[in-house]
């Protein structure tokens, strides 16, 4: 029987480089995404013939790293056989979908599912904002840098206890308004801010008059990508969310190619600014669902 368990910081290094020799560009592909995000959604890792599988509640990812991922899915729809359930996937690019395919003709029906697309960006451009398509983003940064005294600054795990507080009030200030699972994401946030050396978050902070009205942070996911996992800020403060968004390109992650700033999860508003950033991937995820049980 596979064994599922829960993440811990020990898991870090022999998860990074399954998912680093996966090659995928997805926000999955991330030890602290899988770390900070799994007691919300009831996560689980396990090492299946040398390669990785994770679970979240009752689906699973494809097989990762080198091994026969054919002999590793028969064995997670023993599984999930054993438990009377049928076996799913969840978030399959293009290369996993076509190899479940491939592997398992006819067994499997497949969604696209629109709201867990990853939006990926060119660095360079969230840092420059140049071109007639970031001219808003321009105007409400020229507001923020003419009225107000700012500055930025790399997070590190001093000021990354300053960032919990300001979490707990954006929190308290968003509460009412915000969408499902707000509450999930705070325990995210905590988690990882917690552990923030031994995860190796890279972060930025932005602040107005010496108090914090943004912050972001994220992680690689290879050498010309990263991950960014949080963006937080006042939203009543002009300028504040495209300020820390461009300080951040500019300063923290200007030695990547591109960025991945994850999914709008279905939320009107969030696929709107996601939308506007003009991502230069807009990175397509399946689910899978066996037709029947073994």
């Amino acid at each position: 029987m596979i064994d599922f368990k829960t993440p811990t910081i020990g898991d870090a290094e022999w998860v990074r480089e399954k998912l680093r020799d996966s090659g995928r560009m997805g926000s999955e592909a991330c030890f602290g995404n899988l770390f900070m995000w799994c007691d919300a959604y009831n996560c689980g890792l396990a090492d299946v013939d040398g390669m990785l599988v994770c679970r979240a509640g009752d689906s699973f990812t494809y097989p990762l790293g080198d091994g026969d991922a054919k002999a590793v899915v028969e064995k997670l729809i023993s599984y999930a056989d054993s438990r009377g359930e049928k076996t799913k996937f969840h978030s399959l690019n293009e290369k996993s979908k076509a190899e479940l395919q491939n592997l398992f003709p006819d067994m499997f029906e497949f969604e696209e599912t629109r709201d867990t697309f990853d939006y990926i960006y060119s660095v360079e451009n969230l840092a420059t904002l140049s071109g007639k398509k970031y001219h808003s983003k321009r105007n409400h940064i020229s507001f923020f840098e003419s009225n107000f005294d700012w500055s930025y600054e790399q997070m590190n795990s001093e000021n990354a206890r300053e960032c919990l507080e300001f979490s707990d009030y954006w929190y308290r200030a968003n509460k009412e308004k915000a969408e499902t699972g707000t509450d999930k994401e705070m325990v995210a946030i905590h988690k990882g801010l917690e552990n923030f050396d031994a995860l190796g978050i890279v972060g930025g902070i932005l602040r107005v008059q010496g108090d914090i009205v943004a912050y972001t942070f994220g992680e690689p996911i290879s050498d010309r990508l990263f991950c960014t996992h949080v963006e937080k800020a006042v939203a009543n403060i002009r300028g504040a969310y495209p300020m820390i968004n461009r300080e951040f390109a500019r300063n923290s992650i200007n030695t990547y190619e591109l960025v991945n700033r994850e999914e709008d999860l279905g939320i009107e508003g969030l696929r709107r600014a996601k939308e506007s950033y003009k991502p230069q991937i807009l990175l397509t995820k399946y689910s899978a669902k066996a037709k029947r049980l073994k």
